[in-house]
């Protein structure tokens, strides 16, 4: 990380409680955390949907798509750093093992929440425990698994 930190030449600090992003801004940059935990919301879902942990990369689509910022409401948790992660950086510095380094972490954490997304609406789209209502709709049952929690 401080290989990255070096290259990119800028680390960014957020309080507790601070909001990253704000939803739907142009994304032109991600953050790679290296201190501090990031909680993840979604507009209409009760309760935290991720938590992030140092090494983790926030806001990537940024890297891959050059798009807007989602919907979800990335929150520090506690005080963070990050260190900022610009798509010219990794275009600029393609021969650096530390960019070379960060390129295969960014397809490893993109990789590991399409899995978890995954997993997330094979879980919905079960059909209702006995439990349950039958009249549960598919709706329904994805926000009672986001209002459950990632089990």
């Amino acid at each position: 990380m401080a290989a990255l930190k070096r290259l990119s030449g800028k680390e960014l600090a957020f309080r507790a409680g601070e909001q990253l992003f704000e939803p739907g801004a142009p994304a032109d940059y991600a953050l790679l955390l290296t201190r501090g935990r990031l909680a993840v919301k979604l507009p209409g879902v009760e309760g935290i949907v991720a938590d992030m942990w140092p090494g983790e990369i926030v806001g990537e689509a940024a890297l891959v798509e050059g798009a807007h910022r989602g919907d979800a409401l990335v929150t520090a948790v506690v005080d963070c750093t990050a260190v900022v992660i610009t798509a010219e950086l990794l275009d600029e510095w393609r021969a650096d093992p530390a960019i070379v380094a960060m390129q295969v972490h960014l397809v490893a954490v993109l990789s590991r929440r399409i899995h978890a997304s995954n997993r997330a609406i094979q879980r919905a789209s079960q059909p209702p425990k006995e439990e349950e209502p039958e009249e549960e709709s598919l709706g329904d049952r994805f926000r009672r698994f986001f209002k459950e929690g990632w089990k």
